[in-house]
């Protein structure tokens, strides 16, 4: 639960790091451990200000420091954690698969194996007949639907032309009529 966020910094007005080694001349300090105090560097006095943050943290360049979390959010997120985890626990136990109980019967009726895949082998031979006519009924009664529609289409048709021709006639006894009355 702890955050560690490393101290960024200058360096300047912050306490130097302790040093567990000292430099030797000649000689590169090691990797990973920190330096002491370089010879003729003073460290600047630090402001009161400065001094108490430096109580709550040290803040030291180069070191990590420590938040410390709220007890009382992290009670509470644990208390919620722990009340979802035993509604699951609940809710797994009311949902669980409950066992078969059937009794033991026989399948299969009063044929024996043998009359049974007989039977089998005989509809598969049949179904093969089968499903071409039912493919050759379905073509058929396509062809008679569209039969049907076609003779309907037809007889509109031959309607629509008795109607014309009907038609034409009456026009063209009207006409006679008046040719005669004219000649007249």
């Amino acid at each position: 639960m702890f955050t560690r966020t490393r101290v960024a910094g200058s360096g300047l007005g912050a306490s130097p790091a302790p040093r567990l080694t000292r430099d030797l001349p000649g000689r590169p300090p090691e990797p990973g451990r920190l330096q002491g105090p370089r010879p003729g560097l003073e460290v600047a006095p630090q402001s009161p200000a400065q001094e108490c943050r430096g109580l709550q943290s040290q803040r030291v360049p180069g070191a990590y420091t420590m938040i410390v979390p709220n007890e009382n959010r992290r009670n509470q997120i644990k208390r919620i954690a722990e009340k979802e985890l035993e509604s699951l626990e609940k809710w797994k136990e009311q949902h669980r698969a409950k066992p078969v109980n059937l009794a033991p019967q026989q399948l299969g009726g009063s044929q024996s194996e043998a009359e049974v895949r007989q039977k089998q082998q005989l509809q598969l031979m049949q179904s093969k007949y089968q499903q071409k006519l039912k493919r050759e009924e379905s073509v058929r009664i396509k062809k008679e639907a569209e039969e049907a529609k076609m003779q309907k289409m037809k007889a509109i048709q031959r309607e629509k032309s008795n109607k014309l021709e009907e038609k034409k006639r009456l026009q063209e006894n009207l006409r006679r009529e008046a040719f005669r009355e004219h000649r007249q």
